[in-house]
């Protein structure tokens, strides 16, 4: 995390470098673009459990020009733990 100077608020700046294939796309709520069958976006992402078990932030190549990032439960825990998360929303990908 880079932190960023700013008079008026905490700010850091984070760039995940992990790209995974871990996407179940059968048990996604997968988008495709009707033209080319490519992946346009994921409304209910479900993860290959090994594929992520290692990562604690990462992207999927599906999603990459989209900028989504995923993060595992231990490290938005840890996030929440810093007081860093205001105005972010996680959403559970995993059970």
């Amino acid at each position: 995390m880079l932190p960023l100077h700013c008079e008026s608020a905490d700010l850091v700046l984070f760039n995940p470098l992990v790209v995974i294939d871990a996407l179940d796309e059968e048990n996604s709520k997968v988008f495709r673009l009707p033209s080319t069958n490519k992946v346009a976006d994921v409304q209910e992402p479900r993860f290959f459990r090994e594929s992520v078990e290692e990562n604690l932030v990462f992207m999927v190549p599906q999603l990459v020009a989209k900028g989504e990032i995923f993060f595992t439960t231990c490290i938005v825990e840890r996030i929440e733990a810093t007081g860093l998360s205001a105005n972010v929303r996680f959403v559970a990908a995993m059970d």
